[in-house]
């Protein structure tokens, strides 16, 4: 009976070696644009923020740290009412359970809750209404944020995915070429040889029952120039990008997670034709961005 037993465990015990290697070994296609179907429905949770801090020196001297924080919150339910044949989302809806921003101590309300979103797309961008007015210009920047439709236009979807299947572990650099062209059309300058960045293929995990390819990204910026008036010389700037997403292996969905989180860092002075010739600022800046996702359709 016992040799029975220590039988059964050894059997057991290889299948389960056996089945963690085809896990890994199993290669799986990294699809970061996913097409949208009309009628999916989806809630979600989305949060942002930005702190940032500046000092000044001059002459030895050095003046109190400055810093400002900014958070938006948004929740809500999504509905695909209508797509084109790529599977681009030509109109959704969107009930609002919350959506605030609040800057430093000072909370204000964007949109009411059950106050519902019309966002329709027109000559390639995306149009926001409530009440068949236009939403806001700080309301359409939260809401594209968090409602995320129709991220095949983000430019960095290219810059992040891959078009060779991957296993678990793997990894690939990302095209520093076309982020360059993304931070330009920030107003960052910076040279494709001061960029360096991976992907990796973390691991399959479930979230609630949908399982999931987890994808993270870093990223290193050396030599950031940010734009300044005249006069004022960079001294010193760099950032660090890290991203990281859940992704079903089910392609009919978008990612479930999502995590964005840039800091950076810049040290200027004031030369000749300024104000305060000689005074050196000190930036700091951390920007965060959260979002969660649930299918309920």
């Amino acid at each position: 009976m016992i040799l029975q037993h220590m039988k059964t465990l050894r059997l057991c015990l290889a299948l389960a070696v056996c089945t963690a290697f085809s896990l890994f070994a199993q290669e799986h296609r990294i699809q970061t644009k996913r097409p949208a179907k009309a009628g999916q429905e989806f809630e979600f949770s989305c949060r942002f923020q930005d702190t940032r801090r500046i000092s000044a020196s001059l002459a030895g001297r050095t003046s109190p740290e400055h810093k400002t924080n900014y958070v938006a919150e948004l929740d809500g339910l999504v509905r695909i009412l209508e797509t084109d044949s790529n599977g681009r989302v030509m109109q959704a809806s969107c009930t609002i359970s919350n959506c605030v921003r609040v800057e430093d101590k000072y909370k204000r309300e964007l949109l009411p809750p059950r106050a519902v979103v019309t966002a329709t797309s027109e000559k390639g961008s995306l149009q926001f209404q409530v009440n068949g007015k236009p939403v806001d210009l700080e309301t359409r920047r939260i809401l594209q944020l968090g409602m995320e439709i129709n991220a095949d236009e983000d430019p960095m979807e290219e810059i992040f995915a891959t078009d060779q299947p991957k296993k678990v572990g793997e990894s690939w650099d990302l095209n520093p070429e076309l982020l360059r062209g993304v931070l330009k059309g920030l107003g960052l300058g910076i040279t494709s040889p001061d960029i360096q960045g991976r992907t990796t293929f973390e691991r399959l995990v479930k979230v609630g029952d949908v399982e999931c390819l987890e994808l993270a990204t870093k990223v290193y910026l050396k030599k950031l120039t940010p734009p300044l008036p005249p006069g004022v010389q960079v001294k010193q700037a760099f950032g660090a990008l890290r991203l990281s997403g859940k992704f079903p292996v089910d392609a009919s969905m978008a990612a479930l997670e999502r995590v964005m989180e840039f800091d950076y860092s810049i040290i200027a002075q004031m030369n000749a034709g300024t104000n305060a010739v000689g005074m050196t600022t000190r930036t700091s800046s951390n920007v965060k961005g959260t979002l969660q996702r649930k299918y309920l359709k």
